[in-house]
């Protein structure tokens, strides 16, 4: 290597090190807004909750008879509820085209 291309190189990490401290607050924001958009793109549907729910439930053995699944959407994540008669309860969550069911229905 010569001193000029070892020169070259030097002046162009400087000159990477000041954009990124220059720009960082920008690539920051362009980190979150593609986190954000890849959350609402893969955020699962209704039927995903629901086969996720009737998995559990063959799994525990759990009587799914009168039981309705309803879901929350936030458009980056989504809650799953169970509802017999009047009582609604929170069992799981959904985000990123997964469906976890935390609570039994």
């Amino acid at each position: 290597m010569t001193w000029s291309t070892i020169i070259t190189i030097a002046v162009v990490i400087v000159i990477f090190i000041i954009l990124f401290r220059v720009f960082k607050w920008v690539l920051r924001l362009l980190v979150v807004v593609a986190f954000l958009l890849i959350a609402f793109v893969t955020n699962p549907p209704l039927e995903a909750h629901h086969q996720a729910v009737e998995r559990m439930a063959e799994k525990e053995n759990i009587d799914m008879e009168g039981m309705k699944v309803e879901m929350d959407d936030y458009y980056i994540f989504s809650l799953t509820h169970s509802v017999r008669g009047d009582q609604r309860k929170v069992i799981g969550a959904g985000a990123f085209t997964q469906v976890v069911i935390f609570r039994e229905p």
